[in-house]
């Protein structure tokens, strides 16, 4: 019982920090420059 109950909490803490985004912010590409963040 304890090994079906580890896979599923597994899965769920997996989809859990695949949901987290650390870098939401918009950006604006600059010639020359590249992809600059945007503080809007």
């Amino acid at each position: 019982m304890a090994k079906p109950l580890l896979i599923v909490l597994l899965a769920a803490l997996a989809l859990l920090a695949g949901c987290k985004n650390p870098d939401a912010g918009s950006r604006e590409f600059i010639p020359g420059r590249g992809w600059i963040p945007v503080n809007r």
